[in-house]
C-alpha cells in the first residue's frame, strides 16, 4: 500500500496562524476533536466542508462529494492517549504532547490501521488538520478523511 498523501502543504499556514480564544483548561489536559469526513464522487458537499473540499479536490480530483460523519471531543492528558472511533470499527489512538521545538504547539501522535501505522503532526490550537487516508468504507466505498483539532491552549501566553 502506498504511503498516505497528507494535506500538509495545504494547511502549513494553519500551523503558523491563529491563537486559541477559549479559556485555559488545566495545564495537564487538552481537548482534542476528531471529525470523520467521508469523500466520494457524488458531487454533494456539506456546507461545513466547502473549504476543505476545495483544497482536497486539488490533490484528489475524483473526490467531489464530502460528507461530515461523526465528530467526537475528548479531554486528553498531556503525554497520554485516547482512542477515537472512526468508521467500520476503525479507531485512531491519539497521544498529545507539548512540542519541544515550539512550545506554543502540540504534537499529536496518531496511530490507526486506517492510516497504515503511526504519524506525528504539529498543530496549533483551534485549527483543524485533515488527513486523507487510503481507507474506503465497507458499505459505500467512501474515502475516509480524518480531521484533528486541539481546542485547549494551556500556556498560550508563554513566549
Amino acid at each position: 500500500m502506498r504511503p498516505l498523501r497528507v494535506l500538509a502543504p495545504l494547511f502549513v499556514a494553519l500551523l503558523f496562524a491563529g491563537r486559541c480564544a477559549a479559556a485555559d483548561p488545566p495545564a495537564d489536559r487538552v481537548k482534542v476533536t476528531v471529525a470523520v469526513i467521508l469523500a466520494n464522487g457524488d458531487g454533494k458537499i456539506d456546507d461545513k466542508l466547502k473549504c476543505v473540499a476545495a483544497e482536497v479536490v486539488k490533490m484528489h480530483p475524483k473526490l467531489t462529494g464530502f460528507h461530515l460523519g461523526t465528530t467526537s471531543t475528548l479531554s486528553v492528558p498531556l503525554g497520554g492517549a485516547e482512542k477515537f472511533k472512526l468508521v467500520d470499527g476503525q479507531e485512531a489512538s491519539i497521544t498529545v504532547k507539548r512540542c519541544t521545538q515550539c512550545p506554543g504547539r502540540f504534537c499529536l501522535e496518531i496511530d490507526s490501521k486506517a492510516l497504515v501505522g503511526e504519524m506525528t503532526y504539529s498543530s496549533v490550537c483551534g485549527k483543524y488538520f485533515p488527513l486523507v487516508t487510503g481507507y474506503k468504507t465497507k458499505d459505500k466505498g467512501d474515502q475516509l478523511i480524518i480531521a484533528f483539532k486541539v481546542e485547549s491552549c494551556a500556556g498560550k501566553d508563554k513566549k
